[in-house]
């Protein structure tokens, strides 16, 4: 019986529309089937401590966020069902897929994906259920796939939680269910994973969302659209950094002005829970306004994002990190891409490592694109408007300085596509139109570490998205999350905090750590941030977030001398580069087991 290390799925839910996403949703805006109108009445029997407000409702959105675990690089499982259950022993469905939710919990780290939203009665509510279809696919960091299931004989499989969610008429409140996959166990006689699942408290993720609906108001600065997993009507916002792009005319704007009331769209971007609004980063009008008839021999109705791993201009091949289908391989072959409509970016502007949305069609076996999105690409309209000198630019590093006045700042370069900056350069970057991974420009300070993604003009890079590292960017501070409660680590029986070794329950999948195992065993400690300084053994990280200890400052030693390496090599550690290391933290020094690169 192997124990699965550190990975975990959360589920949280809030009593009004706080949210988010990271991940597709998949079948669900065609195949949900939520009363929107009635959740509220199955609540009679649940507890609450004040009988005035027994019978008023709150809205309990339903989220996913996930940690990710160093054994596996992709985790798939199906969704079905989140309920509450009520002590008189009826339940409240918070979110339902009746043809299930792919996701990938790898993908859901640090954020947060919302679900649906449902308006519950005001009580304390203390057992939820979670149905999960049966299937589990484990992709190693080799790529190979295993697939696991919950049961024998099932298509679902119904896991209990006790917790508590105190639900107050317009108030918000919040649970998240934790698929603790240092807890799991997997039989390899029957093939079979044992989940457990708890209560977890940490509510600093990011807040994102992906959802479906129908347009219900037209503005020039937003939208409004009702969606079948939420109780009331949401607001959109779009800007100059939001990709809108019609499937009917196969155009792409950064308006509403192709948007009507009756269009059934998709929108992804970011949460803001004070106001109840999508900052959308895209919004993508269907060419069917009968949305919820879709079926999956519709062309858009199949979605694959991720990192292109290879592209003969013939052949593409993409390592899938999101996906409404389940992919059952690491890495999906695509073809079609050449002749295939951008909504942003262009066929030639393909290449290795960038970050692809791909919409078209998928048989079983073979996928052909029907439109392909480069994450940060121009749109033809901003094609049409600016003469750029390099089409497509993408840049890592840390902000020295930043005008708000002018909307621009300055980087200090760690890493560019194709090596076009060296190292310690340093680059303007204008924010004005870039939709930002945070949706808040307050998180454009000097010392946050970004991403821009866009085009040169001249020498100034014109952004069409930033994105963050560390806690909304800054790393005057970091996080420090204290999960030591959880056990994930089996610090017992694999190793002490003094650096002893003990027994080692999980099985490694590559031989090169082995020397790591037999000093350490499976103890798991976690710490991100930016390189300060660099020898061939040792490394010192700005700190922008630690898990499982304290090391008592904003920064830390890492001793690389087993470390593995993710997305990179040893040549790639470089100053100023933004990392995130596992390893044994022995009170002084984490003895790095894999360094992972942004």
């Amino acid at each position: 019986m192997n124990k699965f290390t550190k990975l975990t799925l959360a589920l949280a839910v809030a009593a009004s529309l706080t949210a988010c996403g990271g991940s597709s949703e998949g079948d669900d805006r065609y195949s949900s089937n939520v009363d929107r109108d009635s959740s509220a009445n199955d609540t009679n029997n649940g507890t609450s401590t004040d009988t005035d407000t027994a019978n008023t409702s709150g809205y309990v959105s339903a989220f996913i966020t996930d940690n990710l675990s160093r054994d596996y690089s992709e985790v798939w499982v199906t969704l079905h069902e989140i309920e509450i259950r009520t002590p008189g022993g009826t339940s409240i469905k918070l979110y339902e897929s009746v043809g299930g939710t792919p996701v990938n919990l790898s993908q859901l780290v640090d954020v947060s994906q919302l679900l649906g939203q449902q308006a519950v009665a005001a009580g304390t509510y203390t057992e939820f259920s979670v149905h999960l279809g049966n299937v589990i696919n484990l992709v190693a960091a080799d790529g190979t796939v295993t697939n696991a299931n919950f049961g024998t004989g099932v298509d679902q499989h119904e896991v209990l939680v006790s917790g508590e969610l105190i639900v107050s008429a317009d108030q918000a409140s919040s649970l998240t269910l934790d698929f603790d996959l240092a807890q799991f166990t997997y039989d390899a006689a029957t093939n079979k994973v044992t989940p457990t699942v708890v209560q977890f408290t940490d509510t600093s993720r990011d807040q994102q969302a992906e959802l479906h609906g129908t347009v219900t108001g037209v503005f020039s600065d937003r939208i409004e659209i009702e969606s079948a997993d939420h109780a009331n009507t949401l607001t959109i916002n779009v800007s100059n950094g939001t990709v809108v792009f019609d499937e009917a005319t196969r155009t792409s704007s950064n308006t509403t002005s192709g948007i009507e009331v009756g269009d059934y769209v998709e929108v992804y971007g970011d949460y803001d829970s004070a106001t109840s609004t999508i900052s959308a980063a895209s919004v993508r009008v269907d060419d069917d306004l009968q949305g919820g008839s879709y079926g999956s021999d519709n062309d858009s109705y199949y979605e694959v994002e991720g990192v292109v791993v290879s592209y003969d201009g013939s052949v593409l091949v993409l390592d899938v990190r999101e996906a409404n289908f389940l992919p059952g391989a690491d890495t999906l072959s695509i073809s079609g891409v050449s002749s295939a409509s951008f909504p942003a970016g262009v066929a030639a502007e393909v290449s290795v490592g960038q970050w692809l949305e791909i919409n078209g069609q998928w048989d079983g076996q073979t996928f052909s694109a029907n439109y392909v999105e480069i994450e940060g690409g121009l749109t033809s309209q901003e094609r049409e408007s600016h003469e750029y000198s390099d089409a497509y630019q993408e840049v890592e590093g840390i902000i020295s300085s930043v005008d708000t006045t002018a909307q621009t700042l300055v980087v200090t370069v760690s890493d560019s596509d194709d090596g076009a900056y060296m190292v310690g350069a340093s680059v303007t970057i204008n924010y004005s139109a870039a939709w930002l991974s945070s949706s808040a420009q307050a998180c454009l300070v000097e010392g946050s570490y970004i991403e821009a993604k866009g085009a040169l003009t001249s020498s100034v890079l014109e952004a069409k998205r930033i994105n963050f590292e560390g806690s909304c960017g800054s790393f005057s501070g970091y996080s420090y999350v204290d999960d030591s409660a959880d056990e994930r680590s089996d610090h017992d029986s694999t190793g002490s905090d003094d650096g002893t070794s003990g027994s080692d329950d999980a099985v490694s999948d590559d031989s090169s750590h082995d020397n790591y195992d037999e000093l350490y065993g499976d103890v798991d400690h976690e710490a991100k941030g930016i390189i300060v300084a660099l020898t061939d053994t040792q490394l010192t990280l700005q700190l922008s977030k630690v898990e499982g200890f304290n090391p008592g400052g904003n920064t830390l030693v890492v001793d690389i001398t087993n470390a593995w390496y993710e997305d990179g090599t040893r040549a790639t550690l470089a100053l100023n580069r933004f990392i995130e290391v596992e390893g044994f933290w022995d009170g002084t020094i984490l003895v790095a087991r894999k360094v992972e690169f942004d």
